[in-house]
């Protein structure tokens, strides 16, 4: 008995099929080793701002010696001016008004310079991160600029206002089914103190504000 020879137009089929599953394999394969080599770039970007933001936290913790330096020198201070405590003689010179009133600004300084290298530091990081970056930042540094926004310092309040511009702005282009992720964040942190920054006397820390919440929150503004 002899056999029905194949059809040719269904093996071209079958073989047009399987070449069209080859490419699509090799291209969710390429895809996949595409996914893999950001998310590790992410991560060693990651493990670079936590490290980054460690050292920052440690020029924090200095400050604690500053305080009790001060805290130091008003003591001696106080005795020197108390007439009850004076020793009759004393070889050593005693504290002059000048001199520590002039210690005391320097140790302002370098306390108010910390925070301003920090909040400069998120304001630049802000302007070129990327989402995955900006995602992280918010995470880890969002207490911390909360913090620095209810200062009455208005330049640091100025770069953190400008750093959640910019990270709700990069939320703005990468929308998750719609939603402004980092836009959400923020709202459920910090949305109230942005508010009464519309009050603020200082006309760009107002501007700011204004602008964030007319962006972002026109919603919640009405």
């Amino acid at each position: 008995m002899q056999l029905p020879q194949p059809n040719a137009t269904s093996e071209e089929a079958i073989s047009h099929v399987l070449t069209l599953t080859r490419k699509q394999l090799q291209q969710s394969e390429e895809q996949r080793s595409q996914l893999e080599s950001q998310l590790q770039h992410e991560k060693s970007k990651n493990i670079e701002l936590l490290i980054e933001n460690a050292r920052l936290q440690e020029r924090i913790n200095g400050k604690e010696e500053l305080v009790q330096e001060l805290r130091n020198q008003i003591e001696e201070l106080h005795e020197c001016s108390n007439p009850r405590k004076k020793q009759k003689t004393s070889t050593e010179p005693a504290t002059t008004l000048p001199a520590f009133f002039s210690t005391v600004q320097k140790q302002t300084v370098l306390l108010d310079s910390a925070d301003a290298l920090y909040a400069n530091s998120i304001c630049e990081k802000s302007a070129s991160g990327t989402y995955f970056e900006l995602l992280a930042l918010l995470n880890v540094e969002l207490p911390r600029m909360i913090v620095l926004l209810k200062s009455m310092n208005v330049t640091l309040m100025i770069l953190i206002l400008r750093s959640l511009d910019n990270i709700l702005a990069c939320g703005e282009r990468n929308k998750t089914n719609g939603t402004n992720v980092f836009a959400e964040m923020v709202e459920g942190n910090c949305l109230e103190y942005i508010e009464m920054l519309q009050a603020h006397e200082n006309i760009q820390v107002y501007e700011i504000a204004m602008k964030i919440l007319q962006k972002y929150y026109c919603a919640e503004e009405e």
